[in-house]
């Protein structure tokens, strides 16, 4: 009854399959060894939140995973003009701007609208120089 306990927590978590058939309750011991093992959670948001993918484009992130301190965040995001579903990491995810909460496009997405993919406020131009010859 162990092993299947187990095996099916695991699989419930999120593990490989292969992880999975490889758990054991001689390897792992108890459920909260499989907890310790593999954490993670995952939250629906409702509503979904208005959100800005970098290199993607606006959506709605309608859930969040969470793998642990040590990983970041994952917005599970649905875009708007494609209607791909795509798990962004959190440094690529931005808040929409909202004019009533008094909140501005983000520096990167508005140099992103403006053709600049470096992130940066400034778009970056390049000069020809002249060379010494």
């Amino acid at each position: 009854m162990g092993r299947v306990l187990l095996a099916s927590l695991g699989y419930t978590l999120g593990v490989q399959d292969s992880y999975a058939r490889a758990m054991s309750a001689d390897a792992l011991g108890t459920a909260d060894d499989l907890a310790r093992f593999w954490s993670m959670t995952m939250q629906q948001l409702d509503p979904p939140l208005p959100v800005h993918v970098l290199d993607k484009g606006p959506g709605f992130a309608f859930a969040v995973i969470d793998y642990g301190q040590e990983y970041n965040l994952i917005w599970v995001t649905a875009i708007n003009e494609t209607g791909e579903i795509w798990c962004a990491p959190n440094p690529k995810v931005r808040m929409q701007a909202n004019w009533t909460m008094g909140r501005k496009a983000p520096p990167a997405v508005v140099a992103r609208q403006n053709g600049d993919c470096s992130g940066d406020a400034e778009p970056v131009r390049a000069e020809p120089i002249a060379k010494p010859n």
